[in-house]
């Protein structure tokens, strides 16, 4: 069956052009999409379509952070999506608390999902898309006495689990009691 498509034109000879050019692109080998038509939806899907099957990325953990940008950009032309755009979604992000370490982990699964469209043919060029200052790593130590002395005030279930943590490094709330 024939597929029918509008050229968003009533100018024959201009409608003509865009058959002509598709006609040539898939001569080419190229892709035939049209690229206003690229939404964000349908490059999130065919990133997590890439981390499935090249196993590169953690599904869930790229799940996690799709998840706010999902919530931001569903809908959007994927041209949309630009410095511009993507400062608003700063703008929103920090509104909410969120960390720009966070934020840019979540920009990293953006650009990934840019750039996997630019070679895919679903993008016509990859925006620069700025990252944003982090706060500085934490720093300092608890020697084993200062870690005693805070031992002995806290309850007394609780102290197992700040020793776990206090032996492994890890933080408290976010790893250890979760």
């Amino acid at each position: 069956r024939p597929v029918r498509e509008s050229t968003d034109t009533t100018d024959r000879e201009a409608a003509e052009g865009v058959l002509r050019d598709r006609l040539t692109r898939a001569s080419q080998g190229l892709p035939v999409v049209r690229l206003q038509d690229v939404r964000f939806d349908e490059l999130a899907e065919d990133l997590t379509t890439h981390y499935t099957t090249t196993g590169s990325r953690d599904p869930q953990e790229a799940e996690k952070r799709l998840k706010p940008l999902r919530r931001f950009f569903t809908g959007w032309r994927a041209a949309q999506i630009d410095g511009a755009a993507f400062d608003r979604y700063v703008v929103k992000r920090q509104a909410t608390g969120t960390a720009n370490g966070t934020i840019n982990r979540e920009r990293s699964v953006l650009l990934k999902m840019l750039r996997l469209a630019l070679e895919r043919g679903k993008l016509a060029r990859l925006p620069v898309i700025r990252g944003l200052k982090e706060a500085a790593p934490r720093s300092g130590f608890f020697e084993d006495e200062q870690f005693e002395a805070v031992c002995r005030h806290l309850p007394a279930p609780l102290v197992p689990a700040f020793r776990f943590a206090f032996i492994t490094g890890w933080r408290i709330h976010s790893e250890v009691l979760a």
